[in-house]
């Protein structure tokens, strides 16, 4: 008797195990964020090092250097990026129509602009450090700078994140966050709340910015 009603008990048991099981799913399948809610895509805020870099385009040319004649990489720098230069700063080259990976370093900067309309540049000159075979003058050279200016080991956010409003910097912060994700049912579902928060801002680099007050390490924010 009593191995008889141990059995059925048993299988009483599996039944509301299986039925609690089910009605889990259900509840996974069929939940849905908040009407208001949308899946933003976000990013936790962080420290890191902070680079501005300049991009250019320039040729291969002639020039005397150290009175002799040789080829050198020109080009131009807008008005806004000239004082970011310096004589001495070392430049990547990459010239495409030979497949060669270059060095250098700033020879000189025009002090006298190139005006053409409403654009204003400066003429750069980069020293190669040793000009690889097949070069000719009028090829193109892609130009890499890693600017003087960097922030190491700062609190920073993508720059996308941040906006203005009445000339103060934002950014939403995640302030609730619900999230179920089970990858072999194909169940990913979020349900997110944010709130703007007022910041204040220090170096800018080409992705990230630096964050001085407002947030904190590990907050979590709206990235774009």
């Amino acid at each position: 008797m009593r191995k008889h009603v141990s059995s059925w008990l048993r299988k009483i048991l599996y039944a509301i195990f299986f039925i609690l099981v089910i009605a889990v799913l259900i509840v996974l399948i069929t939940w849905k964020p908040k009407s208001q809610a949308t899946a933003y895509t976000t990013a936790t805020v962080t420290q890191r090092s902070i680079e501005r870099t300049l991009d250019d385009t320039g040729v291969i040319t002639k020039r005397t250097i150290d009175d002799a004649d040789q080829q050198v990489v020109q080009f131009f720098v807008d008005e806004d990026d000239v004082d970011s230069l310096s004589t001495d700063q070392e430049v990547d080259l990459s010239i495409d129509a030979i497949d060669a990976e270059e060095q250098g370093t700033i020879y000189t900067i025009a002090d006298d602009p190139t005006i053409s309309g409403d654009v204003t540049e400066y003429e750069v000159i980069v020293d190669v450090d040793e000009i690889p075979e097949h070069v000719r003058n009028g090829m193109h050279a892609d130009v890499h700078i890693v600017l003087d200016s960097t922030a190491d080991d700062v609190l920073a956010v993508p720059n996308a994140s941040l906006y203005t409003q009445d000339e103060q910097y934002y950014v939403n912060r995640v302030v609730e966050e619900r999230r179920v994700h089970l990858k072999r049912l194909g169940i990913d579902k979020t349900d997110q709340t944010i709130e703007s928060v007022e910041v204040q801002i220090g170096f800018e680099g080409d992705d990230y910015t630096e964050i001085t007050d407002g947030l904190k390490e590990g907050d979590v924010i709206v990235a774009e």
